[in-house]
């Protein structure tokens, strides 16, 4: 989550007596619109708690929450929580993070016969999160042993300086394939198409990761798929963040009862359906960039030779295998071969990578709220 330090992200309720001066300040033409609020004001914006009441299991607050009151430093607001929920995160309705829940409010008659009296719950507070940042900006001025550690939680989560990573795996030969002529043109194929892919994300301030470019020549194109996810699991760990994925590129082979195959397929790990939505964002800004490419779809890896792809299987991060074509069909090997069509194949590709790291990514380009 990124901490925000400015924290405008959630509104608080307009009563009716104020409601005429908020619908001319904010200018609203809406006739309808405008009479509506006039008469009946608005309630605060809902939020969301998630939080461990009295220690139990997990539960998340989602409904009939409404912002009742902000302050310089705190925001209260309604919300069915417990002792034991202090230090839960507040989200607003788009679940960016505006504050931590600090305590309940409470209303009583008699403080002095406290026994005695009734008490009445008004609602919950939180401390807003922009103070919280604050807080930590002045902790890391200090001459403390934790410093560089406070320091780096600022970079990561409140700066957010960290690029989001992307991992290309392209270039590596398969020895399983007969034809060693095919083998080759896929091996050096994909490495053009994996740099030119790599040049583009780079220009859109990802950091990419070519995994061939680790290894020495001699080693590089003969490294196996254990060799490639080891080294992905190991580099990306424990750093990996949502928005971190790792595509592996790579060309099919037709069979003898389908000479005539050609097109893209995106192979994604059976046990994680969710993967096939990644699969399509991908496959859709292809297909965007490319229309003379047919679009196989989007596969389970089940549907593979080999009934499962360890590049999928085997790595902690989201991840794709996209078969660019067919190998042996001249219709797919000359979009490689000409360099314009390469172009767009390597932009296709690169665009398609950058929409599924912004669906994982809870730091979207566009932002989610205007």
């Amino acid at each position: 989550l990124q901490m925000l330090k400015e924290d405008k992200l959630i509104s608080p309720p307009i009563s009716k007596d104020s409601a005429v001066e908020f619908c001319n300040n904010l200018d609203i033409k809406d006739s309808r619109l405008k009479t509506k609020i006039s008469k009946f004001g608005l309630l605060g914006e809902p939020v969301n708690i998630i939080q461990h009441p009295r220690g139990r299991r997990k539960e998340i607050v989602v409904t009939s929450n409404r912002v009742q009151k902000i302050y310089d430093h705190q925001i209260q607001y309604e919300a069915d929580a417990d002792f034991g929920s202090s230090g839960s995160a507040i989200f607003n309705t788009d679940w960016q993070l505006i504050g931590i829940h600090h305590a309940i409010l409470i209303k009583v008659e008699n403080e002095q016969k406290l026994e005695e009296t009734e008490i009445e719950l008004v609602g919950s507070l939180g401390i807003r999160i922009h103070c919280i940042v604050q807080d930590i900006y002045e902790q890391s001025k200090q001459d403390r042993p934790d410093r560089q550690e406070i320091l780096r939680f600022i970079d990561r989560y409140i700066e957010r300086n960290r690029k989001r990573r992307i991992f290309i795996s392209a270039g590596r030969k398969r020895f399983e394939n007969s034809e060693e002529f095919h083998t080759l043109f896929e091996s050096n194929n994909m490495q053009k198409l994996g740099r030119k892919v790599s040049d583009v994300l780079e220009k859109e301030k990802f950091e990419v990761n070519l995994v061939l470019d680790q290894y020495p020549n001699s080693e590089s194109q003969n490294l196996s798929t254990g060799d490639i996810t080891d080294w992905i699991n190991k580099t990306s760990d424990p750093d990996y963040e949502s928005g971190d994925l790792a595509i592996e590129l790579l060309m099919n082979f037709g069979s003898k009862n389908n000479s005539e195959a050609r097109g893209v397929t995106a192979y994604y790990v059976t046990s994680r359906p969710e993967r096939r939505v990644d699969a399509e964002i991908l496959l859709e800004e292809i297909a965007n960039n490319v229309p003379d490419l047919p679009i196989r779809g989007a596969s389970p890896d089940i549907f593979t030779s080999t009934r499962r792809l360890g590049f999928c299987q085997n790595l902690y991060m989201p991840a794709l295998v996209l078969y660019v074509g067919y190998v042996d069909n001249c219709q797919d090997k000359q979009i490689l071969i000409n360099s314009e069509t390469a172009d767009k194949l390597a932009l296709g590709i690169a665009e398609g990578i950058k929409a599924w790291s912004n669906s994982l990514s809870p730091f979207p380009e566009t932002p989610r709220r205007v």
